[in-house]
């Protein structure tokens, strides 16, 4: 049986050129002449869109504290779905006990607006109350106002009484039971004895410092006032106390003097044992300066000062200067040309301060030369 022959499709006639290329230009000038009005039409219509989309696919309630879904919840349980704030999607739905459960929580014992952690919008409660709850809860609110400044004012106090009674201490360890007794008796406890007290370890402090040289001079006149300072001889307390800031100020000075040729003493050492110097002047230059820089830091490392032992240092000099008084007024010598307790104790407040200094001195120097010697030591095995 023969096969017709297949039938192929007649070709069909292509444009022209010139026709398809009027077509497009058309169609190009249609698309160019859509007005801007019609264009912000569309664009605001395709907003509405997806916003619409957003909120039907939000519709969905979910939970965002606890994560549970509307459908996967027990029918049975009567649990109320809230929409707080103007969050969409799934920050939209809470669960009112979860929320109230987080709100609990953020608040804390003080009860503070809350916001929403996505949106910013303050969660709006409601709650029932009365007038008793009412008055309660300002009385409550009150008291927490004004608990911070109740215990200021409680700290403050407790500070002037121990800074007082330190103070009275140090008065009769300095003056000795008789001295002291007539300083602090009722006759002459005035406005500066309430003032002045509380400022002696406050003082003793501050004469550790040098940002305290302009003020400590004034202090005692402040305290003491002018008719109890007369000239004397030997000085009075109330004059002794007078002059010590004065003397502060020269020992200070005398010390700043003499410090550097202490220093230059430890300088003059070899240098650390192994070490190799080369690459000329250039190199000399260059470990010196890095040598200088070495001793500048390991300088204020040795000489820094600790905030405790400043304190308590201060604090401690009345009582070790009483020692020093006693220990200096064993000397039969001394005990005839410096009769009085008082200036004893000052003479060996001054000494105790004197020798601290040298052998705060001397040990800074035998540091730092030990420092300048030190080396890496080889390793020789186990």
């Amino acid at each position: 049986m023969s096969s017709s022959p297949a039938l192929s499709p007649l070709p069909l006639p292509s444009p022209p050129l010139s026709v398809v290329t009027s077509t497009l230009q058309a169609h190009m000038s249609s698309v160019q002449t859509i007005p801007p009005a019609t264009q912000n039409q569309h664009e605001h219509r395709n907003l509405e869109l997806s916003v619409a989309w957003e909120d039907s696919t939000g519709d969905e309630k979910r939970c965002w504290i606890c994560f549970v879904e509307e459908r996967e919840e027990d029918v049975s349980k009567k649990v109320r779905w809230v929409r707080p704030c103007k969050c969409k999607n799934s920050l939209k739905f809470a669960h009112e006990d979860c929320l109230l459960r987080w709100i609990s929580e953020k608040q804390g014992p003080i009860t503070t607006d809350v916001k929403c952690p996505a949106c910013g919008h303050v969660y709006a409660i409601e709650e029932s109350t009365d007038v008793v709850l009412a008055i309660l809860t300002f009385v409550d609110k009150s008291i927490q106002s004004v608990v911070p400044y109740v215990t200021l004012a409680g700290v403050s106090m407790a500070f002037y009484v121990v800074s007082t009674t330190f103070g009275a201490y140090a008065v009769m360890t300095m003056c000795g039971p008789d001295e002291g007794e007539r300083i602090l008796s009722e006759a002459n406890w005035g406005w500066r004895t309430w003032i002045g007290l509380p400022l002696i370890p406050i003082g003793l402090v501050c004469s550790r410092l040098t940002a305290a040289d302009a003020a400590l001079p004034l202090l005692p006149f402040l305290v003491l006032g002018n008719d109890q300072i007369r000239l004397s001889l030997p000085p009075s307390p109330a004059l002794t106390v007078c002059l010590l800031p004065w003397a502060r100020l020269l020992y200070n000075g005398v010390w700043a003097t003499i410090w550097p040729w202490i220093e230059r003493i430890g300088r003059h050492t070899p240098a650390r044992n192994g070490a190799v110097r080369s690459g000329g002047a250039v190199g000399q230059a260059a470990v010196a300066g890095q040598q200088e820089e070495e001793e500048d830091v390991q300088e204020f490392s040795i000489g820094r000062r600790d905030g405790q032992r400043l304190v308590l240092g201060s604090l401690l000099l009345p009582a070790v200067s009483s020692l020093m008084g006693t220990l200096l007024g064993s000397i039969p010598w001394v005990r005839n040309k410096v009769p009085d307790p008082f200036h004893r104790n000052i003479l060996g407040g001054c000494l105790f301060v004197v020798c601290k200094d040298v052998a705060s001195a001397v040990y800074r120097a035998h540091k730092k030369r030990q420092r300048r010697t030190r080396r890496v030591r080889e390793y020789r095995g186990d």
